[in-house]
């Protein structure tokens, strides 16, 4: 014999039709689903428009406007990921572009991690490893990356994390920032980015 809950999960159920995922009624349905056993002796006839009354959807149509605007959300979200993703190169190529047209672009650094880059290689280096190396990191590691962020957007030159050795291991292989850069946009490598001012 059938129990309420099975009969609430039916793949048939109009419900289910619409699309609403099980998922979202287990968690309390599974201890009450006798509470629930009236109503699934009724079924829709219609949907009615609020502003409308006599607009009126059947079941199916209501299912197929559900699922087209289902797919126009997902189209929009891509649409803003894109976007995103177009921003983050964008950006990457303009602070790199900046740090080597900076007056003190040609300074040599001397002193600490940084050492034996100029001015001008180190900043670029920083955004590209900030926007291509640094994901999946767990606190308290993304609370440096982002204070090595907030640094970096204000002028200065983190040593945030593995960065400056990271840096010169890349240097030490020929690599120069602009074609490390070019490289991952080829191969179509995500961009990421710690909190943006």
């Amino acid at each position: 014999m059938s129990t309420s809950f099975d009969r609430l999960f039916r793949d048939d159920s109009w419900w289910a039709q619409l699309g609403f995922p099980d998922w979202q009624l287990a968690f309390t349905v599974h201890e009450a689903s006798d509470h629930f056993a009236d109503l699934l002796d009724y079924e829709p006839v219609a949907f009615v428009s609020k502003a409308n009354p006599s607009d009126r959807l059947t079941l199916e149509q209501f299912r197929d406007r559900l699922r087209e605007a289902k797919k126009e959300a997902r189209r929009k979200e891509e649409e803003k990921q894109a976007a995103l993703v177009e921003r983050r190169r964008q950006l990457g190529w303009q602070m790199i572009e900046a740090a080597y047209s900076a007056p003190d672009a040609d300074d040599q650094i001397t002193t600490g991690r940084w050492a034996g880059f100029s001015r001008g290689d180190a900043t670029a280096w920083c955004w590209n490893l900030f926007q291509y190396e640094f994901r999946g990191l767990a606190h308290p590691k993304i609370e440096v990356l982002h204070r090595g962020m907030e640094e970096l957007q204000a002028g200065g030159l983190p040593e945030a994390l593995w960065c400056p050795e990271r840096a010169h291991e890349l240097h030490a292989r020929g690599l120069k920032p602009r074609e490390y850069r070019q490289h991952h946009e080829a191969l179509g490598s995500p961009t990421h980015m710690p909190r943006l001012r």
